[in-house]
């Protein structure tokens, strides 16, 4: 009998620290201290919820497989997870290495906000790519360093008159608190039309509002919601309860063998 108490629980120890892995979704890949051209207020496990103001989609996540859908007054949320080297998949020309986030979106019905899709492990870069949060090549997305020289000059290449998607974008700075790019793709080549405002203390998305007419209309407005306080993300709370559990095993297995 005490033999398979002994296999029963390392089964469980080794089945915890499967647990352990999964929750927190590879979070071990990245480095969780902000680069040196990023916020260093920027904190690991915190989640930044939009207000969903205006949604026309869904957005077709073609690397998972699946579709991003909201409504008016719904939520999206981002969970920073720490910074990396972007994928060669969702290169774009921001500065390596990029902020990697969960994505998660719900939409409003009878009263009640409902989960439509997480994503985990996404770069700044292809949420900005897959959103529409960003021109071009430059794909600042929900978080974005601020180096705001460095940025303003990515966000200008980026609608290079001689490039393949030539646009304009103007800044506006007037709030120093923040600041405001709107792109403008020329119309002979399309009409994409997109604001991005950020903290400059942060650069955190605060407001975005952004469309594009690729075989349908497409468009999203959302804002910041107010009280985005940095805490442990679920994945981090799911950790900490795994620790606890397999602590009690352990002290149970001690038990277990030092009776008779």
């Amino acid at each position: 009998m005490r033999h398979f108490k002994k296999i029963g629980m390392i089964f469980l120890i080794l089945l915890g620290i499967g647990f352990i892995f999964q929750a927190t979704n590879g979070i071990s890949a990245f480095t969780t201290t902000p680069p040196d051209h990023y916020s260093s207020s920027l904190t690991a496990g915190t989640t930044y919820n939009y207000q969903v103001i205006e949604f026309n989609g869904p957005v077709n996540w073609w690397t998972e497989g699946k579709y991003l859908d909201t409504n008016q007054n719904g939520e999206i949320s981002i969970t920073l997870l720490g910074f990396a080297d972007q994928s060669a998949v969702f290169w774009a020309s921001n500065l390596n290495p990029v902020p990697f986030c969960n994505i998660t979106s719900k939409y409003l019905e009878g009263g009640v906000l409902k989960k439509n899709v997480t994503f985990v492990n996404k770069s700044t870069t292809e949420i900005g790519s897959m959103l529409v949060l960003g021109y071009n090549d430059y794909n600042p997305g929900f978080i974005t360093s601020i180096n705001w020289t460095h940025e303003k000059l990515l966000a200008t290449n980026s609608v290079d008159p001689t490039g393949s998607i030539p646009g304009t974008v103007t800044f506006d700075e007037s709030n120093p608190a923040q600041i405001k790019m709107v792109f403008k793709q020329a119309p002979v080549y399309g009409n994409q039309n997109t604001t991005l405002i950020y903290n400059k203390d942060t650069g955190v998305l605060i407001y975005a509002k952004t469309e594009i007419f690729f075989f349908n209309l497409y468009s999203l407005e959302i804002q910041l919601k107010e009280g985005n306080i940095p805490g442990y993300s679920i994945e981090i709370f799911g950790l900490l309860s795994i620790i606890a559990v397999i602590a009690i095993v352990l002290v149970k297995k001690k038990n277990i063998f030092n009776t008779k």
